[in-house]
């Protein structure tokens, strides 16, 4: 992680500080895609249909 450590230069503990980012970011994201579908099918709206080439 070149840019952690330039943001926090030599501290030991730059793991410990990056790891609940790492883990809380992707899970965040999952669970906010989850959501969105769920909303999304409630909400009775069709999507778009793709466009064919």
């Amino acid at each position: 992680m070149p840019l952690a450590l330039l943001i926090f230069g030599a501290n030991s503990n730059v793991s410990l500080i990056l790891l609940p980012i790492m883990v809380y970011h992707p899970l965040q994201i999952f669970i906010n895609g989850l959501l969105a579908n769920r909303w999304s099918k409630a909400s009775g709206v069709n999507p778009p249909a793709p466009l064919k080439a």
